[in-house]
């Protein structure tokens, strides 16, 4: 298997994983976090990111994100080197 593909399946990989890592963060943070209030937005987010389990959810899921981009850009940039 080429170098190229196997790099491009770790990065699925990590995204992946790192994906569902902050998707529970993020949910365990928002419930330890104050109820959101729909009448004041501002204040219920300001709330969700005071909690730093949450925060850190935020982080891990764009970081993730990150790693989507890098996997899709190293695809498109190997794949036209045949």
């Amino acid at each position: 298997m080429p170098l190229s593909v196997q790099l491009g399946l770790l990065l699925a990989l990590v995204t992946s994983l790192m994906s569902v890592l902050g998707f529970f963060l993020k949910h365990r943070g928002a419930v330890a976090a104050p109820a959101v209030e729909l009448r004041r937005p501002w204040a219920s987010t300001v709330a969700l990111f005071r909690s730093p389990v949450y925060t850190i959810g935020c982080v891990v899921a764009t970081t993730s994100w990150g790693f989507h981009v890098g996997g899709w850009r190293w695809r498109r940039s190997h794949s036209s080197r045949r």
